[in-house]
């Protein structure tokens, strides 16, 4: 709310949705006064701008009232496309508000391919956040004549390199929501903070425990999942670790054996239930293969000047 169409035209519009990723994002890109936009309200967003300092507002969409019926009934219900339709309801946003550029949050993982079916074909459920994707929305707007550019600031990086670089940020610990379950339309099965059972929850554990205190996740999440005790949570960690990932927004399997692969090595989390059954299913820690994790790709569509200010956090 508060936002007006005479914003100067060079303010960055963040689409956020309260996670890990647009939050570091946000916490980077706090001097150029970012407009943190998010599709339908969001108290994780609006408690990150009120703590960062930052203008934030929202923007409402209208699903068809017929949508949940046909879930329940005949429609396939898949993982719909969920970042394109954000992204260009940001896009009309930005014209309206007057900001030029809509920066996304989207690792480089997100390219990668979620699982390989039985007969050969790689199936990313998350391709909306893929470099393919953002290339052929931001080639779709220059065609338009559309005056406003789009585009990821953390492509360059992966989820290990971007866990590191979050966790150098221990202010923004606690006013972050991954989970996807707090998000769901459903109140009946919604979550109200991190649930701890999902993927997305033991995948984000797991990146930043090589970075962070047991302690300080612990106070984070709720409770501390690598102590855990649970059957259930073994498998689900173990599942990270397989060459077909779990269908959701989860990193590439190399970043979680590295990450396990930390843990083992560290007297903080060694001795942790998790990090001890899981130690003998990956590989030992080579310098090279963590060098290669975090390093930066030059495969992105970062401009120069969000480049430049994004390598701070990853130093």
């Amino acid at each position: 709310s508060g936002a007006s169409a005479a914003l100067l035209p060079g303010r960055p519009l963040l689409p956020m949705g309260g996670g890990r990723d647009s939050g570091l994002v946000a916490s980077v890109l706090r001097p150029l006064n970012p407009l943190l936009v998010s599709v339908t309200a969001n108290r994780f967003v609006t408690g990150l701008a009120e703590f960062l300092g930052l203008e934030a507002t929202v923007v409402q969409r209208r699903l068809s009232t017929n949508i949940g019926e046909l879930n329940r009934t005949v429609a396939r219900n898949g993982h719909i496309p969920v970042t394109a339709i954000n992204s260009l309801i940001c896009v009309v946003a930005a014209l309206h508000l007057g900001c030029d550029r809509v920066i996304l949050a989207n690792e480089s993982s997100a390219s990668s391919s979620t699982i390989t079916t039985a007969d050969g074909v790689s199936v990313n459920h998350q391709f909306s956040k893929s470099l393919v994707a953002e290339r052929a929305l931001a080639g779709a707007l220059v065609a338009e004549g559309v005056p406003v550019s789009t585009f990821s600031a953390v492509r360059p990086w992966g989820e290990l390199a971007i866990a590191r670089a979050f966790a150098g940020r221990p202010e923004l610990f606690g006013r972050i929501m991954s989970c996807n379950r707090a998000f769901v339309r459903d109140a009946a099965v919604r979550s109200a903070g991190w649930c701890g059972q999902c993927a997305k929850c033991r995948f984000v554990y797991l990146t930043l425990a090589p970075f962070s205190t047991p302690s300080d996740l612990s106070s984070m999440f709720g409770q501390d999942l690598l102590a855990s005790t649970e059957h259930g949570d073994l498998a689900g960690f173990e599942a990270l670790l397989h060459d077909d990932r779990p269908f959701d927004c989860v990193g590439e399997v190399d970043e979680a054996r590295l990450a396990v692969s930390l843990l083992t090595g560290s007297p903080a989390w060694s001795h942790h239930r998790v990090v001890r059954a899981l130690a003998p299913l990956v590989p030992p820690l080579h310098a090279a293969d963590l060098a290669a994790s975090l390093a930066e790709s030059a495969d992105h569509e970062v401009p120069a000047d969000i480049l430049a200010a994004m390598r701070t956090a990853f130093v």
